[in-house]
């Protein structure tokens, strides 16, 4: 295959509660959550949902004056700092200079909104020019700025799916010939007031979120997920363009598939679009199921995603292919947990050693998959399959393989 055609990951960078890249990838191997008090807000005595994976503080150096600004402007409409455009203009910067990119570099800036930034539109002190930074581009645009990168500024949301949604344009820009290097990552700042409810809801527990504050992605007894922030970002670029340059390559990108499947209403997640998503991707690649040597699953903990996709998983793979869910260890990072994750399969591509599910007694409700329950080496990981999904009925599914020279 003509390398411009070949799409490679060349750049990371990351902000979890963990830390950086190295920390993430340090508390996954461990398999212990660090779940901690809420503290982006305050919780009542009868607030039933009390944790979450929160970020320690980080030192983020703005170097552009109007990118400071902007970011001062923000903290003054929503009274408090927008700790989703810090952790993206820092994560984004990280994975720009692991990526060993210079000015001189044609780079697409593709980000994933959360949505959040809508909240800016509700300050009293709002008007039409200063609404501008309560617009879903506002992100890409501040890196841009910062990082002085003059190519396309997208940005994208599709719910939980976002991260997938922003590579799958970040690749269509590669093999278009657009561009020969996209800068993509997505940014999320859930432990918000908003997600948690009216004061009735807290009390009782919000719906569909985790009342014993723990995160079992396919357990007997998992109740939903832990919300957890952070940001992931990746540099992908064509192989031609990565040998150019001598750039080091953690994984290639074999291909990125999605599609819409719409429930009976909009969090309705269904075995046949997980099912079809993976179908679908298999015959693009001409990958076949037996050549798929791990499979990362979405597995958000809740009652109905672990029983449908992992009866999908169930229905192309039997149960010969290793399983696991990152959430259990790091939470639920909404937008941007395919990013994080498919940063961690780079590592299993590098390493063969999988991590495990944060699981002891597997759901009778779920399929009778190899669920990862200790991390497990021995076997040579050549190809990853990562599920994606999130509300509205949308799906998705990237296959990352070792790259050998």
């Amino acid at each position: 295959m003509d390398n411009s055609q070949i799409v490679v990951i060349t750049g990371m960078g990351a902000v979890t509660p963990f830390g950086d890249v190295e920390g993430f990838i340090e508390g996954l191997k461990n398999g212990n959550s660090n779940f901690t008090t809420i503290r982006r807000f305050k919780l009542n005595k009868a607030d039933k949902i009390r944790v979450a994976g929160q970020v320690d503080e980080i030192n983020v150096e703005i170097q552009n004056e109007s990118v400071q600004k902007s970011l001062d402007l923000i903290k003054e409409y929503t009274d408090r700092e927008n700790l989703q455009f810090k952790y993206g203009i820092h994560t984004a910067d990280l994975a720009y200079k692991d990526a060993n990119l210079c000015e001189s570099d044609e780079i697409s800036i593709i980000v994933g909104s959360s949505g959040l930034e809508g909240k800016i539109l509700n300050s009293d002190s709002m008007n039409f020019h200063r609404s501008a930074l309560g617009l879903p581009n506002t992100l890409p645009s501040l890196i841009a700025k910062e990082l002085e990168i003059n190519g396309p500024s997208i940005s994208v949301n599709s719910a939980c799916l976002t991260g997938i949604s922003a590579l799958q344009n970040a690749m269509c820009q590669i093999l278009s010939g657009a561009c020969e290097k996209v800068l993509v990552g997505t940014s999320d700042f859930g432990i918000d007031k908003i997600f948690y409810g009216n004061s009735d809801e807290r009390n009782n527990g919000t719906r569909a979120l985790s009342k014993k504050n723990e995160m079992v992605p396919f357990g007997q007894n998992r109740d939903g997920p832990v919300l957890s922030e952070g940001a992931g970002f990746l540099v992908i670029e064509s192989l031609e363009s990565a040998k150019k340059r001598n750039a080091h390559i953690y994984a290639e990108i074999k291909g990125v598939s999605t599609l819409t499947e719409y429930g009976r209403h909009s969090c309705d997640i269904t075995t046949s679009g997980y099912q079809k998503v993976i179908e679908k991707i298999l015959k693009k690649t001409r990958i076949s199921n037996g050549e798929i040597d791990y499979v990362n699953a979405h597995g958000t903990s809740t009652p109905l995603n672990d029983v449908t996709e992992s009866a999908a998983i169930y229905n192309v793979f039997g149960n010969t292919t290793p399983v696991s869910s990152f959430k259990g260890t790091c939470g639920h990072t909404l937008t941007s947990s395919n990013l994080l994750e498919i940063i961690a399969c780079c590592e299993i591509l590098k390493t063969n050693q999988i991590f495990k599910t944060n699981l002891e007694n597997i759901g009778t409700d779920c399929a009778n998959l190899d669920y990862v329950m200790e991390q497990r080496g021995g076997k040579k990981i050549n190809n990853i399959l990562k599920l994606g999904a999130g509300f509205g009925g949308v799906y998705g599914v990237v296959i990352l393989s070792k790259y050998e020279n």
